[in-house]
């Protein structure tokens, strides 16, 4: 299958150092970006990206009524009322919410008691690898992979330090969750078929938070060089630096008005580099 490409866009993009976050565009406004310039197939590999804060306002929504207005989802609350109205619909229309995500709110909307916020979102979480795993490109099928066993790793860790229930926390049908899984009655013991294995439990002892959580996203953004190294100017590499910009972003103070300022200015220019008039 021919892949589009995207020589212009990725030529103007600015380096981004997790060590250095100057001047990076804000989530929100690299995704509208991204809308205007990507092939409509290829946004669609963006949208599965953004269904996690999907996940977060599925859970507000079940449990109040209400979203995060400000929310760089794909689905608005107009989405999400419009389609608990489906439920009750006496004729059969197509529904507006991906197929995990719908049986999630219909299974938590008929429970008689309280829905469990924990429970919506390890149902949401478990049923979204799977999702990524059918329609997702290369690059976001590994790093969503990795990212599960990052996170499920370090969860099993935190829980046990703090006599939580381990179990509770554990996402997703991975072979290294079910190593956890299995694992909740004895002692952790490794699992050799998770590279990261021993590097995750060496800076899991890291006592400054600041300084582990800085760790552990310097390991993702290795991950994400690893997986797009020999990847050309597609859609594969456009992720890889959206979940770069999703890192710099959480450790940046920086305006978002001058970040996005300077990105468009780029494109600008860059695109006008690019453009060959036709004979």
């Amino acid at each position: 299958m021919n892949r589009h490409q995207y020589h212009c866009l990725i030529a103007g993009l600015p380096d981004l150092s997790l060590g250095d976050p100057v001047e990076c565009i804000s989530v929100p406004a690299f995704r509208r970006v991204l809308e205007e310039e990507l092939f409509p197939e290829d946004f669609e590999q963006v949208r599965l990206v953004f269904l996690r804060d999907d996940h977060r306002n599925l859970v507000r929504f079940i449990e109040t009524g209400e979203v995060d207005p400000d929310s760089a989802g794909n689905y608005t609350y107009e989405d999400f009322r419009d389609q608990f109205g489906l439920f009750s619909s006496i004729i059969p229309q197509e529904d507006i919410l991906p197929p995990y995500m719908v049986r999630v709110m219909k299974e938590f909307h008929e429970m008689e008691q309280k829905a469990d916020p924990v429970q919506i979102s390890h149902a949401l979480a478990g049923d979204y690898l799977e999702y990524v795993l059918e329609h997702g490109c290369r690059f976001l099928r590994a790093y969503i992979r990795f990212e599960y066993d990052l996170d499920n790793l370090l969860t099993y860790l935190e829980a046990g330090r703090h006599d939580m229930e381990r179990g509770r926390y554990i996402t997703g049908r991975t072979p290294h969750a079910e190593h956890l899984r299995q694992s909740l009655s004895h002692v952790l013991e490794r699992d050799p078929e998770f590279e990261y294995f021993d590097e995750i439990l060496s800076r899991s002892e890291i006592t400054s938070i600041a300084e582990r959580e800085l760790r552990f996203d310097a390991m993702r953004w290795e991950k994400i060089d690893e997986l797009i190294f020999f990847e050309d100017f597609d859609i594969n590499r456009i992720l890889g630096y959206l979940f770069k910009v999703m890192i710099v972003m959480r450790w940046s103070g920086l305006t978002r008005q001058k970040g996005e300022s300077r990105i468009r200015g780029i494109l600008r220019r860059t695109e006008a580099e690019c453009f060959t008039p036709e004979d």
